[in-house]
Parts: structure tokens; C-alpha cells; sequence
């Protein structure tokens, strides 16, 4: 995580899960993020994209505001990629009508975020990073040798053609 000074202004956190300091691994990920951004910032935002309409806020106080986008219309460009969040028109449009001041940091909470990301504010843009803890082309493709072991080969063969995808993707968007 980052060495940032306190009190640097606004930070966003854009997110798929909701952090949870109890849940799986990636919603205490989550929480570690959320919690690092609201102890060196004025103020935290955290984003949550959700293809879910209804979401349950989590029954504890998050460190920052939180705002829901949902996605349930058809994808703008459809990318056919496993966890992946596609935009669709109405996302699009809550993310690009973000308002306030450019933050100071915005971390975007994984890779198959990044179409969303990409409809924030174009100024929003230039700040935003990108945690991406591992390559998910490596992590499909292990899944992949899982389900060849198990003897799942339809499985098999959908999770390599993930990876194939991803690595791909990887390979353009993660210079």
C-alpha cells in the first residue's frame, strides 16, 4: 500500500465488493484499501459497481461515503470475459457525472474494473491507479489445470479460453 501524507484531500475508492473487515479475501482487500485511503485523505468515496439492483449495505460503518452504481442494462461493448464489469449506459453515465474537484487518489479495485473506470471524468482518469494483485490470464489458467485434474474438461476449456482472453487484454491495458 502507499506511503501518501494525511490529509491530502478526497480519495475514491472504486470497488466491486462492499470491504468488509470479516469477509473473503477480497472484501478484507477491500477494507484494507478503504481504510488506508479514509486515514490519509479528508474525505473517501467508496464506488460501488454491483450488477445487483437492491444491494444491502453491510451492517457496520464503512470509513467513507458510499455510492452504488449499478450495471443492469445491456454492456456498451461487451468485452465476454469472466468477473468482468461491462458498462452499460446507465453506469456509464453516473460514473462520467461525477462531480467535485478532481480527487487527490482514486484506486480502482481490481482489473476487470477498468471499463469502468474509464467512465469516470476524464481529469478523474489521469489519477486514478489500479490494484491489480495478480494477472487473472494466471489465475484462469491455473483454474483451468484444476478442472483438467478433476476431469471437468468443458470447464477446462472455458477457463483457458478466459485466460487466452484476459492475456490478451493484459497484455494491451497493463503496459
Amino acid at each position: 500500500m502507499s506511503t501518501q501524507a494525511v490529509g491530502r484531500g478526497r480519495a475514491v475508492l472504486l470497488t466491486h465488493v462492499f470491504p468488509d473487515p470479516g469477509g473473503v479475501g477480497l472484501a478484507r482487500r477491500g477494507w484494507r484499501w478503504a481504510c488506508e485511503l479514509a486515514a490519509r485523505h479528508d474525505e473517501l468515496e467508496i464506488i460501488l459497481v454491483t450488477r445487483h439492483e437492491g444491494q444491502h449495505v453491510p451492517p457496520f460503518p464503512l470509513p467513507g461515503r458510499l455510492r452504488i452504481v449499478h450495471c443492469t442494462g445491456k454492456p456498451i461493448a461487451p468485452r465476454n470475459l469472466t468477473d468482468w464489469f461491462d458498462p452499460d449506459a446507465g453506469s456509464a453515465s453516473a460514473l462520467g457525472a461525477l462531480d467535485g474537484p478532481t480527487p487527490a487518489r482514486i484506486v480502482v479495485f481490481r482489473f476487470y474494473l477498468h471499463d469502468m473506470a474509464a467512465q469516470l471524468p476524464v481529469a478523474w482518469r489521469a489519477v486514478a491507479e489500479m490494484d491489480c494483485d495478480d494477472l487473472e490470464s494466471a489465475t484462469r489458467r491455473s483454474l483451468a489445470v484444476l478442472d483438467l485434474r478433476h476431469g471437468r474438461f468443458r470447464a477446462a476449456w472455458a477457463r483457458m479460453a478466459d485466460a487466452w482472453r484476459y492475456a490478451r487484454l493484459e497484455r494491451r491495458l497493463l503496459p
